[in-house]
């Protein structure tokens, strides 16, 4: 490494900013950025590694910027520690300058702590923030004095702190009661959707709301949730102790969840899960032309379903970055993701020791209904499109392609796409949770008692809805499944906040399309047929229609006008020679 020019690693998640500011420094004379990217880990990977116990760090100094995403984790120096660790584990002696929009002094304190060599706000003069990075090179602090604050500082800032818990404190609960409040009036299912429209409406509102008191109105951290401050190190240049053990296990080089750090995936989830959960707040009834298994729970069991595959859904994500599940062993894991996601469902739902009574005889419900996993799976779990890339996306940052056209991580685009798939994934399980039931125990008093929805009691009406079920499992096999593929497209299962909606989205399905035999390939045929030949028949019905509009109009109906205009004549001609011999007759 040249000690003449400053080589510099730069961690920022804004690519505009990144680009900009590395601009900047590469046209000072001294310094020079080799390497850059939104992540700690994605930075690492850049450089070159080595075996030696204390290797010489490849660069003099690291920018750092933890909290340019949308919702960083909270609290703030949790979200720092993660930042800062993997360089700490690398490279303990090498100096971390802080350039980042917001801290607060918490963190800034912790930062110090830490080892960090100085801080600085966005937006300061590139002069500035020069001389602060030759200064942080040399081992100096830089930008920390803001640390200090006047003797009458404490005071203030202690009764500035509990004015505004108050504040942050009532208003939340406001808020809070009337999103309950809005949120029973949904319960009602004879609600008229244009009403329904309008609270939904004023539920998104509030949530805004929330969040924006949440973000002006922090309640400031309690002494138990400050953060564990660790012991100064003896010496700058001997190895620190990792500060978070588990990420100690796995070496930065042979983390399998490279492409993001374990903070981004925090944020993209909780964001992603927290406006699934929103969404279950809404009415949940079946607006497809389709029956579904869970029209036949109440709506209040209905929902209490799908949050509980939710929570499974989130523990399971969480369970797999906790494993270090690289890409390849997670495709061939899907399969079973997907079945302890049921079972666990099924679980949780019924309930472990939920018995059913047949003829004098107690039956344990889950584990009968367990039994039908092989028929679940090709039935349902296995058709479940695009799961394999919904985790990806989670996981690894994995762009997905929407419209044959690929949308980085964290994109407007991206996320929606990622969260109409993470809810027909929710929804197909739960269907998936009740057909064993409705195969098994569909005419169980205690059953019905428990979990169907009033106009769904009957014996007949129970029979009418399987045999629904089972036609359109007829008809999307041989004929839906084949046109889905034909058009290169999958319907999904998306809510709204008038219920459950269908949603087609393109994607190539040329692979399935070329596997078809059968009933189902001469389908594809006959769709093929029919769009080369409807153009042409349409062409000549309409050439035909414009012959017979000619036909009628400029002959036929020339020639019935010539007639009546004879006709018209004649009667004219008529009515005064009559008048006139009436005329003669009177003088005589």
């Amino acid at each position: 490494m040249s000690t003449s020019v400053l080589q510099l690693a730069l961690v920022d998640p804004d690519p505009i900013f990144r680009l900009g500011l590395k601009t900047s420094l590469q046209a000072v004379s001294g310094l020079q950025v080799v390497a850059d990217g939104p992540t700690s880990l994605s930075v690492l990977e850049q450089l070159p590694s080595s075996e030696q116990e204390n290797a010489q760090p490849p660069v003099n100094l690291v920018i750092l910027d933890w909290s340019a995403q949308e919702n960083p984790p909270e609290p703030q120096w949790q979200a720092l520690q993660q930042a800062y660790q993997p360089w700490e584990s690398r490279y303990p002696q090498l100096g971390v300058l802080l350039l980042t929009g917001k801290a607060d002094l918490e963190t800034l304190a912790f930062a110090q702590v830490l080892g960090v060599r100085g801080y600085c706000r966005k937006g300061m003069a590139i002069a500035d923030l020069i001389q602060a990075i030759r200064t942080c090179a040399t081992g100096e602090t830089y930008g920390f004095a803001i640390l200090e604050p006047s003797p009458a500082a404490p005071l203030r800032g202690r009764m500035l702190a509990r004015w505004r818990d108050r504040l942050h404190q009532s208003g939340i609960e406001q808020i809070e009661s009337a999103i309950a409040e809005l949120s029973g009036y949904l319960q009602n299912p004879a609600l008229p959707v244009l009403e329904r429209a309008v609270i939904a409406g004023r539920l998104r509102e509030l949530a805004a709301a929330r969040w924006v008191v949440n973000q002006l109105l922090a309640a400031s951290p309690s002494p138990n949730n400050a953060p564990p401050i660790p012991p100064p190190p003896e010496n700058t240049t001997a190895k620190r102790p990792p500060i978070n053990p588990r990420s100690a296990l796995v070496p930065a080089a042979e983390s399998s969840l490279n492409p993001q750090s374990e903070m981004a995936l925090e944020g993209s989830l909780n964001r992603l899960f927290a406006a699934l959960e929103a969404q279950l707040q809404y009415s949940l009834k079946n607006l497809t032309d389709e029956p579904l298994e869970i029209d036949i729970l109440r709506e209040e069991k209905r929902r209490e379903l799908l949050k509980i595959i939710l929570q499974r859904l989130t523990e399971t994500v969480r369970e797999l970055q906790l494993g270090q599940v690289n890409v390849l062993s997670l495709s061939q894991k899907v399969d079973a993701i997907l079945q302890d996601l049921w079972s666990a469902s099924i679980t949780d739902f019924f309930g472990k020791y939920y018995h059913i009574k047949i003829a004098n005889t107690e039956y344990d419900l889950v584990p009968i209904l367990l039994e039908n996993i092989p028929r679940i799976q090709s039935e349902i779990l296995k058709k479940i499109p695009l799961v394999l890339e919904l985790f990806s996306y989670w996981l690894y940052e994995t762009p997905l392609m929407i419209e044959n056209v690929l949308y980085s991580y964290g994109t407007p685009e991206a996320d929606k796409r990622a969260e109409i798939l993470a809810q027909n994934l929710i929804i197909q399980v739960a269907n998936a949770v009740i057909q064993p039931l409705l195969n098994r125990f569909a005419d169980i008093v205690e059953i019905k008692q428990d979990f169907y929805d009033k106009q769904l009691l009957s014996t007949r009406e129970i029979e009418r809805f399987r045999n629904d079920l089972s036609w359109k499992y007829r008809q999307v096999e041989l004929f839906g499944e084949p046109q889905n593929m034909f058009e290169s497209q999958y319907v999904l299962l998306a809510l709204d906040y008038r219920g459950i909606k269908k949603v087609k989205i393109y994607h190539p399905r040329r692979q399935e399309l070329e596997r078809l035999r059968g009933v189902r390939y001469a389908v594809t045929l006959l769709l093929e047929a029919r769009d080369a030949i409807a153009p042409r028949i349409r062409a000549i019905l309409s050439f035909l229609g414009s012959g017979v509009i000619y036909l009628l109009t400029q002959i036929v109906g020339r020639g019935i006008g010539l007639i009546g205009r004879g006709i018209l004549q004649g009667l004219g001609s008529s009515i005064p020679e009559s008048r006139f011999s009436r005329n003669s007759d009177s003088r005589k």
